[in-house]
């Protein structure tokens, strides 16, 4: 009998900004789902929800699905468009602002698993 598959992990690999200027930035959080089997498996879809300072962002998920090898890592790169002014409450808090806190949680569904992560930290703006 063939042993079951075992459930791939996922977690949080990083977070980096991109395209930032006085108006906004690109945070985009790295996703990576480890496949401990002896088989390829597919990532089908990550739904998420980001909070930057407390405050809901988005929630999305992603549209292409990615198939990870066996007995290695797959990287999926979710990217965040934010605008400040949406960010901040105000214009001084915006202006003395070098980092914002961040949540991202989710999940990555799989055609057998529905892995949920989840991850919080700071990052700097400037």
């Amino acid at each position: 009998m063939e042993k079951m598959l075992e459930k791939p992990k996922v977690s949080l690999a990083g977070i980096s900004v991109k395209d930032a200027d006085m108006n906004g930035a690109t945070l985009v959080f790295n996703i990576a789902v480890e496949n401990p089997n002896s088989v390829e498996i597919k990532v089908d879809k990550v739904n998420y929800k980001v909070f930057l300072n407390n405050k809901e962002i988005t929630q999305a998920s992603t549209d292409k699905a990615i198939n990870i090898a066996s007995k290695s890592t797959g990287n999926i790169d979710l990217p965040l468009p934010i605008e400040y002014r949406k960010v901040f409450s105000d214009l001084k808090e915006l202006l003395f602002s070098e980092s914002a806190s961040y949540k991202i949680e989710g999940n990555a569904k799989m055609s057998l698993f529905s892995i949920p992560f989840s991850k919080e930290g700071s990052v700097k703006l400037r």
